[in-house]
């Protein structure tokens, strides 16, 4: 395995997390020195702070791509990602580009994770599901507006706190009581922002609470039975929201610790790295089209992206 990272100090951020997680595992990866010799190439990718246009400009070019298409995996936290070249990617959304291509991350990379999370007792949890976010999606103000039965329900709208701007001990006490409502919870609702992808959602599982997906378009990260401990529901259905919840309710217990399972067996320090380049072997394994295939025809996945954004605009106006 050979890791880098694009021009970028955020992408070299995600790079030092790989390397990170492999100083992590049981060392059944090597990092090779050069990427001639690696037979996998993992790419740190560009993250939130890059404006689009310098955002697609960096990443159709890439000189290693070029060389290695058939071997160069991104790794991105993007939240509006566009897949020139196969990986994880934490916004991993479906379009006529990804199938086979991309799986969905966790967060870890970006290095930013709530400290105060780790393993909760199922004892003593007396909150039906709870959420605490901002309101970056139209399903999110849904979540937050519409009326419910149950009682044993903790919904926070955090849009006018800015946790990058607040001070140390703000965000402290933020972390902390986002992990208190957590574990107080049954389900955690982990509803699409920005990206499809929801941090809250990696939290959930490790802190052994069932996640609430809400997110039509997000691509499952792969080889874990997601089914046996999430519920999905679609972003047009929340109406049924609280129903689909309390159907469950009974099973709040071995969901959450199926979630934690899973947490352990893909997502902790010991095993993530491992995970990630078994997602790699499995796109280069199964992918029909090939990768340089998809990288030639960058520049129509790129006018492609930037029409479709264009579009959602002008509806949106």
């Amino acid at each position: 395995m050979f890791v880098t990272a694009y021009r970028n100090d955020e992408a070299e951020k995600v790079a030092q997390n790989l390397r990170r997680l492999h100083g992590a595992s049981n060392g059944l990866h090597e990092l090779a020195a050069d990427p001639q010799s690696a037979s996998i190439i993992m790419i740190g990718g560009i993250g939130n702070e890059m404006r689009q246009r310098d955002y697609l400009l960096q990443t159709l070019n890439n000189r290693l791509i070029d060389a290695f298409a058939r071997k160069c995996f991104t790794f991105s936290y993007r939240d509006t990602p566009v897949v020139f070249n196969r990986g994880v990617y934490e916004s991993a959304t479906t379009s006529r580009w990804a199938p086979g291509r991309c799986s969905a991350g966790t967060y870890a990379l970006s290095g930013h994770f709530n400290g105060k999370i780790g393993a909760m007792p199922v004892a003593g949890k007396y909150l039906l599901f709870s959420f605490i976010g901002r309101i970056s999606h139209k399903c999110r103000a849904q979540i937050l507006t519409q009326q419910y039965n149950r009682r044993d329900i903790v919904l926070e709208d955090t849009s006018q706190f800015h946790y990058w701007t607040a001070p140390d001990h703000v965000r402290d006490d933020r972390e902390s009581h986002f992990a208190s409502v957590l574990s107080r919870s049954k389900f955690c609702l982990c509803p699409r922002g920005v990206g499809t992808g929801s941090i809250r959602l990696f939290e959930a599982m490790r802190a052994g609470v069932a996640p609430v997906v809400i997110a039509d378009r997000w691509v499952r990260p792969m080889g874990i039975a997601w089914d046996e401990f999430s519920i999905f529901v679609g972003e047009n259905d929340l109406r049924s929201l609280e129903r689909r919840i309390v159907e469950r309710e009974r099973d709040f217990a071995a969901m959450g610790n199926a979630a934690r399972r899973a947490w352990d067996a893909h997502f902790s320090e010991p095993e993530h790295f491992n995970y990630l380049v078994d997602v790699c072997v499995t796109m280069m394994r199964e992918q029909r089209i090939p990768e340089s295939a998809y990288w030639a025809s960058r520049h129509l996945i790129a006018s492609t992206a930037v029409a479709t954004n264009l579009g959602r605009r002008l509806r949106r106006a």
